[in-house]
């Protein structure tokens, strides 16, 4: 969630003209200096982007007296500069220093829930920290760090798979969907079972058709799926596709990475190891450059001395086609073209390609 840092002020409930108080959102907050003095916060749907109220800020202060039509998930914008996220429900909300939104059943359990997903995050990281400060045998540490993911996961499963239950019926529902969906790599299977229990608003949202859409393709791209070709226009002005390295023979390992993706950079040991051991024995690295600068790819791989293939500028497009939502993801695509597995990183990933290269 993306907050901005106030010092905030309680507002009275007051009656929007024609509305019940009951019906009535009063939001209010004063920024931490003036710069802002002049520009329009607005109120904006979550979902659709519409602009469902607006105020100017004077004085550091903004206050909100909205009518809640319907209970929705939406962003506070000031000069149409996303804020950060709340529900605007009936009652009066303030925001604390560090930007959360509470005065309400609904944003209160909100910022419990994130305060907890930010707790497991803290802690996993301090985990990692630990550890790469230990001293320990840079193997030993890889090794407890892939533990430690695994372990975080799951507990983030477990944890959100509960919240989503506790607030299937709830617009609580679409927020934490969107979540889900980003860290754990949900199969369409499991992504529908939850739909089919969202309330309206979430089943029927535009963002949850999207993660839907984009589950559709994962499951197209499938283990056992042949390949979906692709072309990137690189920084050079030379076009190059997938069926370029896939389907000719060898297998062929394509990492989807950028060179601001700091797990990215934790996996290139990994790919490292993969590519000494196998290159010119039958399969063929490739690093496939998303969402990010081609300057900035260039420099990354000087950087860190990536010696395979790599493809440059590719943008979106080759992940919306395999309905990759997060990085680095790794797709392992056999001789014939045919998608081995996908999804594996550090030890799984070279002990699957271990084995299958010992064939």
């Amino acid at each position: 969630m993306k907050r901005l840092t106030l010092s905030l002020t309680l507002c009275s409930l007051l009656t929007v003209a024609g509305a019940a108080a009951q019906d009535v959102c009063s939001f209010s907050g004063v920024l931490p200096d003036n710069s802002y003095d002049g520009s329009t916060a607005y109120i904006i749907n979550a979902d659709t982007h519409e602009k469902i109220d607006s105020t100017v800020i004077k004085d550091k202060a903004f206050a909100f007296q909205t009518e809640v039509k319907t209970t929705l998930p939406v962003v506070l914008a000031i000069n149409n500069d996303s804020a950060l996220n709340f529900i605007l429900e009936p009652g009066t909300l303030t925001m604390q220093n560090d930007g959360s939104v509470t005065g309400a059943p609904l944003n209160n359990l909100n910022e419990e829930i994130a305060a907890t997903v930010e707790g497991y995050i803290q802690e996993h990281s301090k985990a990692v920290q630990a550890l790469q400060t230990s001293g320990a045998p840079k193997e030993e540490i890889t090794a407890e760090v892939e533990r430690l993911n695994e372990a975080t996961t799951a507990k983030f499963k477990k944890y959100l798979t509960q919240a989503y239950s506790d607030n299937r019926g709830n617009v609580l529902s679409y927020s934490i969907l969107k979540m889900m969906y980003g860290m754990l790599d949900l199969s369409k299977p499991e992504l529908d079972a939850m739909v089919a229990e969202a309330c309206d608003f979430t089943k029927n949202s535009r963002v949850v058709g999207e993660l839907m859409e984009m589950a559709e393709k994962m499951e197209r791209t499938s283990a056992g799926k042949m390949f979906t070709d692709f072309s990137v226009t690189m920084s050079n002005g030379k076009t190059v596709k997938l069926s370029d390295y896939v389907g000719k023979g060898d297998y062929v390992l394509l990492d989807f990475f950028a060179s601001w993706c700091g797990p990215c950079m934790r996996e290139m040991p990994t790919i490292k190891r993969i590519y000494e051991k196998y290159k010119g024995k039958g399969l063929t690295v490739v690093g496939l450059a998303v969402w990010d600068k081609p300057a900035d790819t260039k420099a990354c791989v000087e950087q860190k001395a990536l010696p395979w293939t790599i493809i440059d500028n590719a943008q979106k497009e080759p992940a919306e086609i395999y309905g990759v939502t997060g990085i680095p993801h790794l797709i392992l695509f056999g001789p014939d073209g045919k998608i081995v597995f996908r999804g594996l990183r550090g030890a799984k990933l070279e002990a699957e390609i271990d084995k299958l290269m010992a064939k």
